[in-house]
């Protein structure tokens, strides 16, 4: 995916978009996320929970 971000912005621009405001050592960064629904949320959430259980086990598969 070689995209620039200006043609980015142009294809996801009719995406639902959520923002969000964290403070790190005193500096706001303000993170956008873009849902574009390219994704299966199941094995998004998949995903994310066996890498969860194996940092909680102390198993790492090096990815």
């Amino acid at each position: 995916m070689n995209k620039k971000p200006e043609q980015l912005i142009r294809q996801y621009s009719s995406c639902p978009t959520q923002q969000k405001v964290y403070e790190t050592d005193g500096r706001e960064y303000i993170v956008t996320r873009h849902f574009t629904g390219e994704k299966d949320i199941n094995q998004v959430v998949f995903e994310i929970a066996v890498n969860r259980a194996n940092r909680e086990t102390g198993f790492f598969n090096g990815v």
